[in-house]
């Protein structure tokens, strides 16, 4: 499964890099031009496991605000 969160963050130089390091974490993009600065690509085996990566982004020193766009097969 996989979802996409956008994260609005606050002063925190080294987030992109906490983020990378996490298990789970597929991509990271620093984005700019709107209401959120960064774009992570998560994967898990089910909504459960990403819950927690979900958990654990929002825990880190940084992160004012997280929108998850989770996957949606057709």
């Amino acid at each position: 499964m996989l979802e996409f969160l956008l994260i609005n963050r606050g002063k925190s130089p080294d987030l992109l890099d906490k983020i990378r390091r996490l298990e789970g974490v597929k991509e990271v993009y620093e984005v700019f031009g709107f209401e959120y600065d960064i774009i992570v690509k998560i994967e898990g085996d089910s909504f459960d496991s990403l819950r927690e990566m979900e958990k654990k982004i929002a825990k880190l020193t940084g992160v004012k605000s997280i929108l998850k766009l989770p996957e949606r097969k057709l």
